[in-house]
């Protein structure tokens, strides 16, 4: 394992035990989870994910509530497993989910609002709600749910989701000739990124979702979360003022939620021709 993600592993490891050390203390702890990859070949999601939720949580004060990381296994039926375990723990009343296969498994969440950051192709229902525009699946040439794999080997022109905003995109494909990331997120701003940097020495640079997963976590922090339906309940009449706009849930959807278009230079994401 190289040392860079060996750190990271570490970090996540001691946060975790941190977190759970709050979980355990005298007093009501609601805890808010995080269902993402943290192994695999999308494991770069849920490190990006988990500073993401970390930058929310250093800005409120409340001991009240805690976040809970959790790695979806890198498989539907891991991520399944594990969407059953948080439906089935009391203490936790909230999900922030992204990546495709904890995506998939929302269902299994069963009476847990989840907040799904991102276009990955999930199931719809009353408890879901999709932070990103309805239409994006609309606009993509290939299927939502392609692999970074596949989607590294699609002819051009090509126009898909999530996928195309990775590292691991781009090392598969550094030719981004006739390629276009269509989504809801966007990069990260200035003053984002060096919030998001001074979390720790080892925070990797905030992806395209970076921004939209903190306004998740922040939006949740805002809301009632005495109990899984109050938590429902809030979540499905608030409005929340974030960096990536003004977010407000409509059936289930980001309500005139961006789509934004972006191609890739030495720089980074840049704005689509």
């Amino acid at each position: 394992m190289p040392v860079r993600r060996a750190r990271l592993s570490a970090a996540l490891a001691a946060c975790w035990l941190v977190l759970s050390a709050c979980a355990a203390s005298p007093g009501p702890v609601a805890r808010v989870a995080l269902l993402a990859p943290f192994e695999g070949r999308y494991r770069e999601v849920g490190y990006n994910a988990w500073y993401a939720a970390q930058l929310a949580f250093s800005g409120q004060d409340s001991a009240s509530v805690a976040l809970l990381a959790v790695d979806d296994g890198g498989t539907p039926q891991s991520a399944e497993r594990a969407a059953h375990t948080l439906a089935a723990d009391p203490s936790v009343v909230a999900a922030v989910v992204i990546g495709y296969d904890a995506a998939t498994a929302t269902p299994a969440l069963a009476d847990l609002p989840r907040i799904i950051v991102g276009e990955w192709g999930a199931p719809e229902d009353g408890l879901t709600f999709h932070l990103a525009a309805r239409e994006l699946r609309q606009t993509y040439s290939v299927p939502a749910t392609i692999s970074v794999t596949d989607a590294a080997a699609a002819p051009a022109p090509l126009r898909a989701g999530e996928v195309l905003g990775l590292e691991g995109f781009s090392r598969l494909r550094p030719d981004w000739q006739g390629v276009v990331l269509a989504t809801s997120g966007a990069p990260a701003a200035d003053a984002y990124r060096a919030q998001y940097a001074a979390l720790g020495p080892y925070t990797p640079p905030p992806n395209h979702l970076a921004m939209l997963t903190t306004d998740a976590f922040d939006m949740l922090l805002a809301l009632d979360l005495r109990t899984r339906e109050s938590a429902a309940q809030s979540l499905s009449t608030a409005q929340h003022d974030g960096r990536s706009g003004v977010i407000r849930f409509v059936d289930g959807w980001w309500q005139n939620a961006p789509i934004h278009l972006f191609t890739r230079a030495a720089s980074g994401l840049i704005a689509a021709p």
